[in-house]
């Protein structure tokens, strides 16, 4: 029997993969309700996962355990069918990836502290992300 890797379908591309990224991971990960046809990554990802993060991830029921800054890479623009960027231009990133950016997203980056402004933007993010799958499930659903 064939085992092929599941290509992820969707990779949301950040430039620190530690806050907006990982919002958008985690709530499609739940809507979609299979891990490995998501994935995020940054184009300079920090060192660890703020604390206010982990913290409104938790709130809504959802593990943060697993989630960590990831490295944006050729091999992951490649395996991915749709590229999110999340507060960058396509610009930025038009050389890097050889292929259409499927949509780019905008989102307020309040300061750490300011955990009722993460939480805005975290219910911001995870509205985006269903909406964006309710309009791309169905094409998406047919190639995985």
């Amino acid at each position: 029997m064939d085992h092929k890797p599941i290509q992820p379908m969707v990779l949301f591309l950040g430039p620190t993969n530690t806050r907006h990224t990982l919002l958008a991971e985690v709530a499609a990960r739940r809507l979609l309700g299979d891990p490995r046809r998501v994935a995020s990554a940054g184009l300079h990802p920090a060192p660890v996962v703020p604390e206010v993060i982990v913290r409104i991830i938790e709130e809504t029921g959802l593990s943060a355990v697993d989630l960590y800054p990831k490295m944006a890479d050729t091999l992951a623009y490649a395996r991915a069918e749709h590229v999110v960027l999340i507060n960058l231009s396509p610009e930025t990133v038009r050389t890097m990836i050889r292929r259409s950016i499927s949509d780019a997203w905008q989102f307020a980056t309040p300061d750490l502290k300011d955990v009722e402004g993460w939480r805005r933007v975290r219910d911001a993010v995870f509205r985006k992300v269903e909406a964006w799958l309710a309009r791309n499930c169905d094409r998406m659903a047919k190639r995985g």
